[in-house]
């Protein structure tokens, strides 16, 4: 486990290298409301084997992460995903989320569609449903 200071707050994240001629994309894999990146680790780490390099972050008031700047927002929760990917010097990604984690990966794919290869969601969150 990692952790860098975004913007005043501890981010905690798992960063599996995967491959050094891995998959161009890298897969960050988002959790839900009260979970936090171990809900991830037996999959990454399985993905990480086949090559890919999957990116796991604790997300704000999360796991080991503390509380982000503002408030909980899918925006602001997005935005927080996207420091994260500049803090590792990611331009595209494929996100997965689980639960809220698939409304925050809605929300990125929104936000900031330049950077987002492709969108997978398991009991996506914040869809209204």
């Amino acid at each position: 486990m990692q952790v860098v200071r975004l913007h005043g707050a501890d981010v905690a994240f798992v960063d599996l290298p995967g491959a050094a001629e891995g998959p161009a994309s890298p897969i960050v894999a988002l959790h839900g409301l009260g979970a936090n990146s171990s809900h991830w680790l037996p999959a990454a780490e399985l993905l990480a084997g086949r090559g890919h390099r999957v990116i796991v972050p604790d997300l704000p008031g999360h796991g080991r992460s503390g509380n982000g700047p503002g408030d909980y927002s899918l925006g602001t929760l997005a935005s927080s995903v996207r420091d994260l990917l500049d803090h590792l010097g990611l331009a595209t990604c494929t996100l997965v989320g689980h639960s809220m984690g698939g409304g925050i990966a809605l929300q990125f794919a929104y936000q900031f569609s330049e950077r987002v290869d492709a969108v997978a969601l398991l009991e996506g969150g914040g869809l209204g449903t």
